[in-house]
């Protein structure tokens, strides 16, 4: 996952605000926020400052849980150095990543929001309630999600699959959906400011958030997609569920990624969006996105 989301996740499971973890980390509560939400990519600092705090607070367990973050980054640094550009159709593939994780049937008794979402993860003595505000369910799903993580790292140095997927649950709440011709503006990182006022006088897009967690498997559904989770969310979906991914820089446009689905299956997704570039008597083929089985 993100270092954004693995900051996320321990800061919320430590119930703390922006401003108070940044006085743990020293770090500026604004850049904290910036690193949470994707636009601001892990460097050096922010880095060795998670890990300050996690020696301080998690010391049985940081040995094992600095060598994870330490792998989280240098997947994500070269992740966003080959894919942060317009060639590199991350959100399509995001969709066929998912579609191959998720090869399960789900169901939920209750459709209403947060108990919706809430019910995949967490145990049933642990569900809130209806009345239970907003915070309080967060803090519940992220305490969880932080032990989840950390026993997982202690015990496999990996998460595991059923860890992953109730991560991926909680991301889904949030994610947007675009029309796949859409997401090409959405960078991996903030862009400068004379860019920025450029995309800004494009039209707006209209994006869709899942109401509840069958409403994003319907979303996903669409085949091919019609809509397609937005650059930064697919940066974290694709480093939660890829063992592996594949960029071919001869075929601007082609993805191949590898990942285990949530019911043990070895799997490989192919996929192309062709780059949004127009040039006379250069034609290229038609998007496809196309999931396989492999042999373990």
């Amino acid at each position: 996952m993100r270092i954004g989301t693995f900051c996320k996740i321990l800061r919320n499971a430590d119930n703390l605000t922006l401003r108070k973890f940044a006085a743990f980390t020293h770090l500026p509560h604004s850049s904290i926020a910036a690193l949470e939400s994707g636009w601001l990519p892990p460097a050096g600092n922010t880095v060795t400052a998670l890990l300050d705090y996690l020696s301080y607070n998690e010391p049985q367990k940081f040995h094992t849980l600095a060598q994870y973050v330490g792998i989280c980054f240098l997947k994500e640094y070269a992740f966003r150095l080959y894919a942060d550009n317009p060639f590199c159709p991350i959100s399509w593939c995001s969709v066929g990543v998912l579609k191959a994780f998720l090869d399960s049937k789900y169901t939920s008794e209750n459709s209403l929001w947060p108990v919706n979402f809430a019910s995949y993860i967490l145990p049933e003595n642990l569900l809130p309630s209806i009345n239970d505000s907003k915070r309080e369910n967060d803090f519940i799903v992220y305490s969880y999600l932080w032990t989840l993580i950390s026993n997982d790292i202690l015990k496999y140095s990996m998460l595991t699959t059923e860890t992953k997927f109730k991560i991926l649950v909680w991301l889904v709440k949030d994610m947007s959906f675009l029309k796949p011709e859409e997401t090409y503006p959405n960078r991996l990182t903030q862009p400068p400011q004379r860019i920025k006022k450029i995309l800004d006088t494009l039209p707006p897009r209209l994006a869709h958030v899942a109401r509840t967690f069958d409403h994003f498997l319907h979303l996903i559904a669409q085949d091919p997609p019609n809509r397609v989770p937005n650059s930064l969310s697919s940066l974290d979906i694709i480093l939660l569920l890829c063992e592996r991914v594949e960029l071919n820089p001869l075929n601007p446009g082609e993805i191949t990624a590898y990942l285990t689905s949530h019911t043990k299956k070895s799997k490989k997704v192919v996929c192309f969006y062709p780059p949004p570039v127009s040039i006379p008597e250069v034609f290229y083929e038609e998007p496809f996105l196309k999931i396989e089985e492999t042999s373990t």
